[in-house]
């Protein structure tokens, strides 16, 4: 009997133990929300340099509509700034996966800084030659910030490469400031 009552014992302890649940430790990954957050900026900026594009592109283009697009545009990518410095930093693989994204963004900034400078003539026409260049001269302080901040998360190994994606960047937009450069110094007077 004594020997059965062991026996029953232990075996209702071990189904006990069975459905009592077992904690488990787990610790969320910052750096997944991070990724996800960085994407999510580089979206909005690229949203931003869309919407910039087809205001430059309509005809005709409506400068009223092309600076407030500007002004928006800079004010995303300021925010992005803050966003990117809270950020944790990325590991490789992570930081591999914003390759496309960042690609996709300059090849979009650039396709509009190319469309912006084919209708300066239409800008000069338009007195806003100066508005355009001071707005370019803030997007690339913009940019320039965004990417230092941007590169500060990627892993030692792979700054060197997200460098030279950023800096198409910024290169594009250093070619709209280069063809708008003087515009400030013309006798014309800006709507800003």
């Amino acid at each position: 009997m004594k020997f059965l009552t062991q026996v029953s014992l232990l075996v209702t302890l071990g189904f006990t133990a069975i459905t009592i649940a077992t904690p488990v430790a787990y610790t969320p990954t910052k750096v997944k929300r991070d990724l996800n957050s960085i994407e999510s900026v580089l979206t909005s900026i690229g949203n931003q340099v869309t919407t910039l594009d087809g205001y430059i592109k309509a005809s005709p283009p409506n400068p009223t509509q092309i600076v407030n697009a500007s002004t928006a545009l800079i004010s995303t990518i300021k925010s992005g700034v803050t966003t990117v410095q809270a950020s944790a930093n990325l590991s490789d693989t992570d930081a591999l996966g914003l390759v496309s994204p960042v690609q996709t963004l300059a090849n979009n900034v650039n396709t509009t800084i190319t469309d912006l400078i084919g209708i300066k003539s239409t800008v000069d026409k338009l007195d806003y030659g100066c508005t355009t260049y001071k707005q370019l001269e803030d997007q690339l302080t913009a940019a320039t910030s965004f990417s230092t901040a941007l590169v500060s998360k990627v892993p030692a190994a792979l700054q060197s490469i997200a460098q030279g994606l950023a800096k198409g960047i910024t290169t594009a937009i250093q070619n709209g400031v280069t063809a708008y450069n003087g515009e400030c110094s013309s006798t014309a007077a800006d709507i800003e």
